[in-house]
């Protein structure tokens, strides 16, 4: 169930306009590609099925002893932002299933789950995974990371695909220690002190923008900046 999971949320995402640099189905982060640059990384999705049921909801007697089976998927995800560490989005969702069959149709079946049932109540609740994180994406406002610091100006991760305008302002942050969940023992965040203010000059390419520094003076290479809303 899980290598199939994986497979069905990589399609469903990658349809919904979202890169994949990174897959793993071990209780352990995604390995990325050596080649792959970690500043195109911008958040890590991980996830859990907490649990999988097939009943059998119905039967038909009368015409061919048709018989309908329900398959009920259940999974936990966090989405989370690379640059603070912070999650974005933490849910439960469920996806069912239905599939009518003959009697003659299942006989061969009796031992065996039903792969038809499997995906399909994986499709479902995967479907309404992908709605959330394309949803949670949309609502977040700009973060970008700063690359680098020459005198007054920095250049950061952001670029005309930001879709931010020249003479934007934005805020920097500097990450701190890491925020930890005593009752999980996992990363919650990271503290952040606001260091001081920037503004987009100009779009180097899809990816970077160079900016003024309007207030600070500690600002350097690793900082995030971020649109406030």
């Amino acid at each position: 169930i899980t290598n199939s999971a994986t497979q069905i949320l990589s399609s469903k995402l990658e349809d919904a306009g979202l890169r994949i640099t990174g897959l793993s189905t071990k209780k352990q982060d995604a390995q990325t590609p050596a080649n792959e640059n970690l500043d195109n990384i911008e958040f890590h999705l991980s996830g859990v099925i907490t649990g999988y049921s097939e009943v059998e909801e119905s039967i038909d007697t009368v015409v061919f002893q048709q018989r309908t089976s329900v398959a009920r998927a259940a999974l936990e995800f966090t989405l989370s932002d690379i640059v603070s560490g912070k999650p974005i989005l933490t849910k439960s969702v469920t996806g069912e299933y239905r599939k009518t069959s003959s009697d003659s149709a299942r006989s061969g079946m009796k031992d065996h789950r039903d792969s038809a049932l499997i995906d399909g109540a994986l499709n479902k609740a995967l479907g309404k995974v992908t709605e959330e994180i394309v949803q949670a994406l949309i609502a977040i406002p700009f973060q970008g990371k700063i690359i680098d610091v020459t005198n007054q100006s920095v250049i950061i991760k952001a670029g005309t695909r930001s879709n931010l305008e020249v003479g934007t302002e934005l805020d920097v942050f500097h990450i701190g220690e890491a925020i930890l969940d005593l009752s999980s023992g996992k990363i919650a965040g990271y503290l952040e002190n606001k260091i001081g203010t920037i503004h987009i000059t100009k779009h180097r390419s899809s990816n970077l923008s160079e900016a003024d520094i309007v207030s600070g003076s500690s600002i350097k290479a690793g900082d995030i900046v971020r649109q406030e809303p």
